[in-house]
């Protein structure tokens, strides 16, 4: 595709997000599920909140030019991502605090990083397939509501990780098939689902089984797989 045509359907995507604001403006509730939707957001939204980060300065590390702008692609992504889950954010339930919490996600998210780029790909190549698995539970079993507000954007994030999982997984090179690169793999999957399974009345919430989830993300998937 095109540069102006990865540019069209990209703004399309935000009129298609931006046009379903007034409704999630109108759907705050402090329904279970709502608060269950609020935990899984701000789980994402602290991740997309690396993930911009990341990929600015992984862009910045990489000679090849294809790369560079691929990765720039990413990043301008994750800034549309962070966006859409601050709107999402707005309307939902406060969430109590938890400064514990925070520090889990922030210490796994860190750990992400490595100076090897390949190791890092990898890495992230295991997170971001993990998190299409997510969202895709998640938009099949969600209850109606918040659903009609929120599938939309979970929806769309779910898309361009997708994308993503190929540019990282392209990037990671061989390493991906080599039992080093799927223990890297199996470890990041184990980290996320240590760190969701304190979330795990909100997917009960959400009619998502967490103990069948959490095995699905534990395996380590096709190179080919995305979702």
């Amino acid at each position: 595709m095109s540069a102006a045509g990865i540019s069209a359907e990209r703004e399309h995507a935000d009129v298609n997000v931006s046009a379903n604001a007034s409704f999630i403006e109108g759907a705050r509730s402090s329904a279970p599920q709502a608060y269950a939707i609020a935990e899984l957001v701000d789980v994402l939204a602290f991740g997309e909140d690396s993930a911009a980060l990341t990929f600015e300065h992984m862009a910045q590390r990489c000679s090849g030019a294809g790369l560079y702008t691929a990765l720039k692609g990413v990043a301008a992504d994750e800034s549309r991502h962070q966006l859409w889950l601050a709107r999402l954010q707005q309307s939902l339930p406060l969430l109590t605090p938890d400064p514990a919490y925070r520090k889990r996600l922030r210490r796994f998210f860190c750990r992400l990083a490595h100076e090897d780029l390949r190791v890092h790909f990898a890495r992230i190549f295991a997170l971001d397939s993990a998190v299409c698995q997510l969202l895709a539970s998640v938009e099949s079993r969600c209850p109606p509501l918040p659903a009609a507000a929120v599938t939309p954007v979970f929806s769309r994030i779910r898309r361009d990780e997708a994308r993503h999982v190929g540019v990282s997984r392209r990037a990671a090179g061989a390493l991906l098939g080599t039992e080093r690169g799927k223990d890297l793999v199996m470890e990041v999957r184990e980290g996320l689902t240590q760190v969701l399974a304190y979330r795990a009345t909100a997917f009960e919430t959400l009619r998502v089984d967490p103990d069948r989830l959490f095995l699905r993300l534990c395996r380590v998937p096709r190179c080919g797989a995305m979702s």
